[in-house]
C-alpha cells in the first residue's frame, strides 16, 4: 500500500511516508479567537463545562472548512482508494463524498467519534458541505463511547 499523509504542521523527515502540507493557511489561535467572538454564549458554556462538543465542533469545523479545497486538489491528483480521517478532520469526509471514495473515521481522542463527527459537521463552517457518514469507524481507545462493535 502507498500511504499519503495530508495535514497541517507536518514534521520534517518522516521516513517511509509521503507528506503533503495542506494546512499552511490555517491558524488555530486565530480561528479560536474568531469562534470565541462569534459564539460568546458557547464560550461561557465551554468555560463552565457545559458546552459538550459544540465549541470543539465550531473550532475544528473552521479547520476542516479551510482544508477542503487543498485536500480536494491533492485527492484529485492522487486518486485514493480510501480516505482515512480523524474525528476532528471532517474535510476528509467532504472530499471523499465528492469523489465517491470510501472512508474510515479513525477515533483519535477520548470523545466518541460519532459525537465529534456530528459536532464538526453541524458547525457553522461545515453546514454548507455534504458530509457522508464514514463507511467504517475504528476506535483505538477501548470502551470509549460504546463503539467497540463498529
Amino acid at each position: 500500500h502507498e500511504v499519503v499523509l495530508a495535514s497541517g504542521g507536518l514534521p520534517n523527515g518522516v521516513d517511509g511516508l509521503r507528506l503533503h502540507e495542506i494546512g499552511a493557511q490555517f491558524s488555530l489561535p486565530r480561528a479560536a479567537l474568531r469562534v470565541m467572538v462569534r459564539h460568546p454564549r458557547g464560550m461561557v458554556d465551554e468555560m463552565n463545562g457545559r458546552a459538550g462538543a459544540a465549541m470543539v465542533g465550531e473550532l475544528f469545523g473552521r479547520a476542516s472548512f479551510s482544508l477542503v479545497d487543498p485536500l480536494l486538489r491533492l485527492a484529485e491528483r492522487e486518486h485514493p482508494d480510501l480516505i482515512v480521517y480523524d474525528s476532528l478532520g471532517e474535510a476528509g469526509a467532504v472530499v471523499a463524498g465528492r469523489l465517491g471514495t470510501p472512508t474510515v473515521l479513525h477515533e483519535t481522542t477520548l470523545w466518541p467519534a460519532d459525537d465529534l463527527f456530528r459536532a464538526v459537521s453541524q458547525s457553522s463552517g461545515m453546514r454548507r458541505h455534504h458530509l457522508p457518514p464514514p463507511d467504517l469507524t475504528i476506535v483505538t481507545a477501548p470502551g470509549v463511547g460504546g463503539q467497540e462493535d463498529k
